[in-house]
């Protein structure tokens, strides 16, 4: 097989200026003047992480060495910018890098760092009963990723046992969610897009189908014109560890009763039935939030019947969105998902 000679554009992005308060962070465009988006270094560090541990081999001498003296700098950077914990997917990306790319730098200090991070993580989660950015239709598949591939490539057997029961956790979790008969991720959402609301292909469904292998996760909606995402690198190179239990939810039709706490403070409530699934949320998702002001509430609904109008305007779709007050009075709908107050969002079986 023949060696790689040229450089990762990526390493021409990377912030070196002396005195910048972002060196060894990453720009994204080359006429971007500085640093606009503080994760890039996660995201370039991962990528990284990935192209030695699949391809180091095929690799020059010196294009490694400047790659690993990239991440050393991206990993001093995520150091100084220290993630908080309820940055759930960036976080457990930074443990994920500082762990296997401290294991492929031979640097002790930042593996062992990451594995602190994780334990801490660990903790929390499991006596909150779900992860901060809890039931995501993109950010819980980036948090099955981080994990599933520390238990793949970390070489210390602890490491590997805690990332494995936590990734079974998160799996577990989101699959109590999942409305099998319209392959749709239930209520109530921590963080969702446009896409994730529309019921277009996102992250977690890649990733469900490399497990389901379903149709319908991948096929498209009128009410998202935006990139598909029929494939991604690292989905295909991951070996997941969904519990058995886990995936028989993913797959067929059931119907059960699902109650767990997000943090102190937030439950979370659904209902999983053939025909439908309906959750809701003590109060708004967020960072901070002290107080609520209204409940918080995202619905899924299947059926093979009509919905009554306005509803029917999008059901040929699937997806049908209205906004609305905790006191019960509807204020409109709209096919947007995520509005500010109470927000639900109803999927019908074609």
């Amino acid at each position: 097989m023949s060696r790689v000679r040229r450089r990762p554009r990526a390493l021409d992005l990377q912030e070196l200026r002396e005195g910048d308060p972002h060196c060894g962070n990453f720009r994204w465009f080359l006429e971007d003047e500085a640093v606009t988006d503080l994760n890039a270094c996660q995201f370039v560090m991962e990528a990284f992480v990935w192209l030695l541990l699949q391809a180091g081999g095929r690799l020059t001498g010196p294009l490694k060495e400047r790659i690993f003296g990239s991440m050393k700098l991206a990993l001093c950077e995520a150091e100084r910018l220290d993630v908080h914990w309820m940055y759930t997917n960036i976080y457990l990306l930074d443990v994920q890098n500082r762990i296997l790319g401290g294991q492929l730098l031979g640097d002790e200090d930042f593996r062992r760092r990451g594995e602190r991070r994780l334990a801490e993580w660990a903790q929390r989660t499991k006596e909150a009963g779900a992860p901060h950015e809890f039931n995501s239709p993109t950010y819980s598949a980036v948090q099955l990723n981080a994990l599933a591939a520390i238990v793949q490539f970390a070489r210390d057997d602890e490491t590997r046992n805690v990332a494995l029961e936590l990734e079974q956790f998160v799996w577990r979790h989101v699959a109590r969610y999942w409305h099998a008969p319209t392959m749709q991720l239930g209520g109530p959402h921590s963080r969702a897009y446009r896409r994730d609301v529309a019921g277009a292909p996102g992250f977690l469904k890649v990733l469900l189908y490399k497990l389901v292998g379903h149709a319908r996760l991948l096929a498209k909606t009128p009410y998202y014109s935006g990139p598909d995402r029929e494939g991604e690198v690292m989905v295909a190179l991951t070996e997941y560890h969904c519990p058995p239990d886990a995936e028989r939810m993913f797959r067929e039709p059931a119907t059960r009763a699902v109650q767990e706490g997000a943090r102190p403070g937030t439950a979370l409530v659904s209902r999983v039935v053939p025909e439908f699934a309906l959750g809701t949320m003590s109060r708004p998702y967020g960072v901070g939030i002290r107080r609520s002001r209204g409940l918080s509430r995202t619905l899924a609904f299947c059926t093979t019947r009509s919905l009554r109008p306005p509803a029917t305007v999008f059901s040929t779709a699937g997806i049908a969105s209205m906004r609305g007050r905790s006191d019960g009075q509807r204020e409109s709908w709209a096919p947007r998902g995520w509005i500010s107050g109470t927000t639900a969002s109803f999927v019908r079986r074609r």
